[in-house]
């Protein structure tokens, strides 16, 4: 049930609907907490639309890995860390950031899913134009997924 707010969010926030997403996954969370469940999804979920709408105060704790939980791999893993690339970006946070994706490249190397690999290729672009480099930006996208 949870996993259908989770998409009901996504579709909401990708059809220009970002208010209706944050009340969607903050319903989400309130019947969460009633049912005593704790989703990863839906923390990421809420951190993602929260930077989206530029209130970024306080997201850390929801996008940081948790002591005590089951490692985060392959899809969870790589959402989780576009949640925090796009936090620290808007932080400011470029060097810590280059060294996220430094440590995310052996899981987008060993697993062949456009999901890992793209949110990869698009940061690394990112930063790279940033930092004024558009040739290395154009060989981070075209280093990505189906090429």
């Amino acid at each position: 049930m949870l996993t259908s707010y989770v998409n009901l969010c996504d579709a909401l926030n990708l059809t220009g609907r970002l208010v209706e997403a944050r009340k969607v996954v903050d319903e989400a969370m309130a019947i969460a907490g009633d049912i005593g469940r704790d989703s990863r999804w839906l923390r990421i979920a809420s951190a993602e639309m929260a930077i989206l709408a530029g209130d970024c105060g306080g997201l850390a704790d929801a996008i940081l890995p948790e002591e005590g939980r089951r490692a985060m791999r392959g899809t969870v893993r790589s959402t989780r860390a576009c949640a925090a690339f796009d936090l620290a970006l808007g932080r400011g946070m470029h060097d810590e950031e280059r060294r996220r994706l430094d440590d995310l490249g052996p899981l987008a190397d060993t697993v062949a899913r456009a999901a890992v690999i793209g949110p990869a290729a698009v940061q690394r672009a990112e930063l790279a134009r940033r930092a004024g480099d558009l040739d290395a930006a154009r060989r981070a996208i075209d280093d990505g997924p189906g090429t």
